[in-house]
Formats: C-alpha cells, sequence, structure tokens
C-alpha cells in the first residue's frame, strides 16, 4: 500500500480501531466478474482484527466475493461540512484484506452472535433472533490485514458515541 498522502491528517491505530468499534455501518468495496466495481453500504460488526457482515446468500456480493476474494471496507465516524470556510472535519477508517464466507453451521453462527454483541445485543437475545434467519444467511468476514485512518483527532475529544 501507498504512503497516506496527508501524513498530517492520519490518525493513530488506536483511534482507526475506535472508529470501528464506536461505529455500526460503513461501504464494503469489491470487484464484480466483469471487472465493475461494487460497493455496497452495510451493517457490521467489529472483533479483534476481523469485520464481520451478512447477506443473502445469493446476489452481487456473493457474486463478488466469489470473482475476487479481497475488498475494502470504509467507515466515517463523524463529518461536519463547514460550508463557510468551503472545509470538511472528518474522521474515517479503511480497512483492506481477504474475505471469507463462512459456511459450518456453528462457525456461522458464533459469527452472527459477535455481530449481534457489537449492536449490544445480548448474547440469549441475539440466540432467540438467529433460530429463524441463520440458515438463509451468508456470513461474510474481512480479516484486516492493513488498517488506515484519517481525519481530525479533535473529533473524538466530544464524541457522543
Amino acid at each position: 500500500m501507498r504512503e497516506m498522502r496527508r501524513k498530517d491528517r492520519e490518525l493513530s491505530p488506536e483511534l482507526a480501531l475506535r472508529i470501528l468499534k464506536e461505529n455500526n455501518h460503513g461501504v464494503l468495496s469489491l470487484v464484480l466478474p466483469d471487472g465493475t466495481p461494487y460497493g455496497v453500504p452495510l451493517n457490521y460488526g467489529f472483533e479483534q482484527s476481523e469485520i464481520i457482515m451478512h447477506a443473502a446468500l445469493v446476489g452481487l456480493k456473493m457474486d463478488a466475493i466469489a470473482h475476487q476474494p479481497v475488498g475494502s471496507f470504509s467507515v466515517i465516524h463523524k463529518a461536519i461540512v463547514d460550508s463557510k470556510n468551503l472545509q470538511t472535519f472528518y474522521a474515517s477508517a479503511i480497512a483492506f484484506g481477504p474475505l471469507k464466507v463462512i459456511t459450518d453451521p456453528l462457525e456461522k453462527r458464533a459469527y452472527l452472535i459477535k455481530l449481534l454483541k457489537h449492536y449490544r445485543i445480548s448474547e440469549e437475545e441475539a440466540q432467540r433472533a438467529l433460530e429463524v434467519d441463520t440458515p438463509f444467511t451468508s456470513v461474510i468476514v474481512l480479516k484486516i490485514e492493513q488498517l488506515t485512518a484519517k481525519g481530525y483527532a479533535n473529533l473524538f475529544e466530544d464524541s457522543l458515541i
């Protein structure tokens, strides 16, 4: 990977992880089999060095992952537009890495529980929720090989999250 051009906006690895931990929506960027770029907004879970997502069993995401099982995942923590000064104050993170579709039923269930815990859903509530939908759900895991963050560190000082 290329070094970040705006070193003055590069955020620490700790803030990059905080962005992933404190948010719950991002954009998964993939390449479709015909070469078309495809960015899809998703909710996600995060634990250690993995971003956990879910999808239908078939669809564009699954086609793209089968074609090229690698992607990037972008999360915006905050973006405040100062239109008077033509400036945006922001903080965001991008994770890069291989993607794996989890097919083992027990492993898939465990990952779905991790995803639901990211939303502060208790394990008991998660177990109940998974009784119906698990067989019809794909679980996708992005193993983070590289994580970068950019923006303004002072946006974290008064975080509402």
